[in-house]
């Protein structure tokens, strides 16, 4: 059977209560519910925390999701990515992300402070933010609740 790293059980020591702090902030947003879902793991790799909706092919965590992770790097680097992913288990990935391009065209305004990247096949979209344990329930709910008004858009061109 595998072990931690001690690395990573200082990931977790550190990190664990923001990230459930971020996520039960989260799912108490009005918007949550119906059928948003959160995927949140920690394992070899840190921490990683999706949110998706159920029917966005991500069951097994490959298919569309906004993401944050945190492991050793983010913590040196003290920022961590917030990700709109299209993974490989998303059918069409190539088409959705040219008819995801065309739908945010009217809104990538409102996204500025992201970087935007159409032609990547699986990160459209990044923001990096400062990491810290108090802020970083508030960072995500901010940001996820931004993100979350896109999952009209992406259900309208699945």
């Amino acid at each position: 059977m595998p072990t931690l790293k001690p690395a990573r059980v200082e990931v977790y020591d550190n990190w664990s209560g923001p990230v459930t702090k971020a996520r039960n902030e989260l799912t108490g947003q009005a918007w949550f519910g119906g059928d948003w879902w959160i995927n949140q793991s920690f394992g070899s790799s840190g921490f990683g925390f999706q949110l998706s909706k159920t029917h966005w092919f991500n069951h097994r965590s490959r298919g569309i999701h906004f993401e944050f992770w945190i492991d050793s790097a983010e913590v040196a680097a003290g920022t961590f990515p917030i990700v709109l992913h299209f993974e490989p288990e998303t059918p069409d990935r190539d088409g959705l992300g040219r008819r995801f391009a065309g739908a945010f065209a009217d809104r990538q305004a409102e996204f500025a402070d992201y970087r935007i990247n159409h032609k990547a096949v699986c990160d459209k979209m990044v923001k990096e933010i400062k990491l810290t344990k108090a802020g970083l329930p508030k960072s995500v709910v901010a940001e996820f609740t931004r993100l979350a008004t896109l999952g009209d858009l992406i259900d309208g061109i699945l």
